[in-house]
């Protein structure tokens, strides 16, 4: 994918929404959390995951976009940005 591995006990947060797409033997998935939002692949368990992530702030102004828009297409990115705006960005005026 093109991003760095991580390890899940680093990141804190509240995971909110999750979308994932198989391709092959290969799972593609973008994970949003209530302050940042991870992208990555596994080939099926958490030995082959590769996963990098970005702040709400960095990823809505283009961080792993094109990552996205190639794997899982302009659709899915357009919809996890709305997701981001009616869920995380306008929250606290609701």
């Amino acid at each position: 994918m093109g991003v760095v591995s991580t390890n899940s006990k680093q990141m804190k947060g509240k995971r909110l929404k999750t979308w994932n797409k198989k391709i092959g033997q290969e799972t593609v998935y973008i994970i949003v959390f209530n302050n940042y939002v991870a992208v990555g692949n596994h080939y099926g368990n958490t030995q082959t995951d590769n996963a990098g992530w970005a702040s709400i702030d960095e990823f809505i102004h283009g961080k792993f976009h094109a990552i996205i828009k190639k794997r899982l297409g302009e659709e899915i990115l357009k919809e996890v940005l709305e997701y981001i705006s009616e869920h995380l960005l306008f929250s606290k005026d609701k």
